[in-house]
């Protein structure tokens, strides 16, 4: 569904600068650890607050679009936290990051998401990408 959707958004778009920049910025593939959405990750409680390294890794091989951030349903947050939220829980995180309510918290994230952008930020987006080195376990020896 989620990728009907994209598909639909992008495909509405009218070829030009806009079509172009988010298809430039896309082509990058760590897109997604813009430090504007690691940010937005991290400050509602998510994996880039923490050392798991799950939105930097995050690979589901089939879905074609699985990179990105953490949701209410992630379970390594789940386990993190040491509870399990409720349903009505849920919905009560999704409605306070409701993109369709927070117009410049909307902004921001799609800035971000699309183009790579931040407000009045001239530098080049791609020097925005915030990729930390991956953790390793310590062997035993």
């Amino acid at each position: 569904m989620l990728e009907r959707k994209w598909w639909s958004i992008k495909g509405s778009l009218m070829e030009g600068p806009l079509a172009r920049g988010m298809k430039l910025w896309r082509s990058h593939p760590r897109w997604y650890m813009h430090c504007v959405l690691r940010e937005d990750c991290a400050e509602r409680g998510g994996c880039c607050g923490r050392d798991c390294g799950c939105c930097s890794n995050r690979h589901l091989p089939k879905r074609k679009f699985a990179a990105g951030h953490c949701t209410v349903e992630c379970h390594c947050c789940e386990k993190a936290h040491v509870f399990e939220l409720s349903t009505e829980q849920k919905a009560q995180v999704e409605k306070m990051f409701d993109l369709g309510v927070d117009r410049e918290y909307f902004k921001r994230i799609r800035h971000a998401s699309l183009l790579g952008l931040i407000h009045l930020n001239l530098d080049n987006p791609f020097d925005l990408i915030e990729d930390p080195p991956p953790r390793y376990e310590a062997s035993a020896v």
